[in-house]
């Protein structure tokens, strides 16, 4: 691939000269290409084995016979497979340390988005849903007392057997953006989907514009941010592709805290509070905010300003929207589903089989009690967290890296001596910003979702991006890259999940790959 040099003005004459393109800009050059590539296939496979609607009078997204769902099937697997592969090879480069400007990532991400714009939603139908409570509202109908079937009619055909007589957890901002583009759509199947995948499109752009600003502001390589927390598969095929609300609750969420960094903590206060009045995960947020809300002197005061403004921002939101309450009593909708990739649910899995067989107590409150105390050490690590936050010098900005390592060494003096004591401060360096507020975040996060009751592959990101944009070249980043890449592949293309048994041994692969990545980079260490 060669690039073309006009020759100077005093040599017109002469022709021009081929210079070759660099290696890093020839790489780049084949990952886009290779990525676009796949997300073309994943786009014209959706058309037959993508999550197409039960009815559409338009007749543009149908369901063509067996035949094309198979082809359909083979050729968004195939464009997945490509797709992560160039996501895999660019961070591969990134990691090497080539030349990579996050422009470059940007300008990649544009040209793998564009094709999955267009096509039916994939792995997911959660949008018909959507589009079905929008129009719900949109009639004056309560969506937190009643399911879309109380609409009837075409939309709420289309949404899925398990959810049509269900009310919305989602809170007020997102049944407001669903009602705003039903609005524009009216009973077009096709429409509403694609006014819904707007939505989302701009949650990307809020991620997008955060990641680079929060990975500023921690000192790390906007590039590896941006490739890790944008670029990734799981945002492009569930959040984009699949059109999950998620997007939309992370790009408010991030946005808050841009906007505490900059100085502006009561307004980024009100875009988490906003961000979990799309979906109630975003509040956990709120519990780290206080860290960056420097013109209030002490712990208390920050926390009384934080609670005061998130509600306020609730109160008025809530009245303005006209839609009540009652997404607080509602939370336990999503619930009513098992997912294989919950922890505490597979953990009570043989415990429910003990149960049936001796008779001694019943399987679902087994079931139960397992989900309850998943929760409370989900709530207690999130708890931990935010007390390091706030007792780790957080409230006077994040640490820059050793500046924990060398405190300590002031500290404690001679114990730091000798080569042990150099390795413990080398590990400290490293991992001193972990008490940045996001990072502590994006952890909690990840702790909320591996032993939540139900967990969905997009779940995920909500840790995932906030260390991305604070340490992703760290040792959870190193993981979440392999989670990244295994997740793509856990759902069919029509939103159906694999046989439970598959996904465990997936996620046992997983497991093994992210512990040898970790023994790969300490066994040199060990060894020393």
């Amino acid at each position: 691939m060669y690039a073309n040099v006009s020759a100077p003005a005093a040599a017109t004459s002469a022709p021009p000269v081929k210079v070759p393109l660099s290696t890093s800009a020839r790489s780049v050059s084949w990952c886009r290409c290779m990525g676009a590539a796949g997300a073309v296939a994943l786009t014209v496979g959706a058309l037959g084995a993508g999550a197409l609607p039960a009815h559409d009078p338009s007749k543009l997204w149908v369901w063509r016979g067996p035949e094309f769902a198979q082809l359909g099937l083979a050729l968004a697997y195939a464009g997945l497979v490509l797709l992560v592969g160039a996501w895999w090879w660019l961070g591969s480069l990134i990691a090497r340390g080539t030349r990579i400007e996050g422009r470059d990532v940007l300008v990649t991400m544009v040209w793998w988005m564009v094709p999955l714009c267009l096509g039916p939603p994939l792995y997911s139908s959660d949008v018909y849903s959507y589009v079905a409570q929008g129009a719900m509202a949109l009639r004056g109908l309560d969506v937190y007392r009643f399911g879309p079937a109380a609409l009837g009619g075409v939309l709420a055909h289309n949404v899925a057997h398990v959810w049509r007589w269900t009310p919305t957890p989602y809170g007020p901002v997102f049944v407001s953006v669903a009602k705003f583009v039903v609005r524009g759509t009216g009973t077009n199947v096709v429409g509403g989907v694609l006014g819904m995948r707007a939505a989302s499109l701009a949650g990307i752009g809020l991620i997008a514009w955060a990641v680079r600003r929060l990975a500023g502001f921690a000192g790390v390589s906007e590039t590896g941010a941006l490739w890790l927390g944008v670029l990734n598969p799981l945002v492009l095929i569930h959040l984009l592709a699949g059109v999950h609300n998620d997007a939309l609750m992370i790009g408010l969420m991030m946005t808050g805290f841009v906007l505490a960094r900059r100085e502006r903590p009561a307004l980024g206060t009100v875009f988490i509070a906003l961000a979990m009045l799309v979906k109630w995960p975003a509040g956990i947020g709120l519990l780290f905010l206080p860290a960056l809300w420097r013109t209030v002197p002490g712990r208390t005061g920050r926390y009384l300003w934080v609670t005061t403004v998130a509600a306020a921002t609730v109160i008025v939101t809530t009245t303005l929207t006209g839609t009540g309450y009652g997404w607080l009593v509602t939370q336990h909708a999503p619930i009513a589903i098992r997912t294989p990739m919950s922890i505490t649910t597979d953990f009570a899995q043989p415990l429910m089989v003990l149960a049936r067989m001796s008779g001694m107590a019943d399987p679902n409150q087994v079931l139960a009690v397992v989900q309850e105390w998943g929760v409370i050490g989900a709530l207690a690590v999130v708890t931990v967290w935010a007390w390091r936050v706030m007792r780790g010098g957080a409230d006077k900005g994040p640490e820059e890296p050793g500046q924990l390592a060398h405190r300590l060494a002031e500290r404690f003096g001679g114990r730091f001596g000798g080569r042990f004591g150099r390795r413990t401060l080398g590990r400290m360096h490293r991992y001193a910003p972990q008490y940045a507020p996001e990072y502590a975040l994006g952890m909690s996060l990840m702790a909320l979702v591996a032993l939540a009751p139900v967990v969905q592959p997009w779940y995920v990101l909500w840790g995932l991006i906030p260390i991305a944009a604070t340490g992703w070249d760290r040792t959870p980043g190193d993981v979440l890259k392999v989670v990244s890449a295994g997740l793509a592949f856990l759902v069919l293309p029509s939103g159906n999940g694999l046989d439970p048994e598959i996904v465990q041994y997936s996620l046992a692969g997983i497991a093994l790959v992210a512990a040898a990545l970790r023994l790969r980079r300490t066994a040199p260490r060990l060894l020393a």
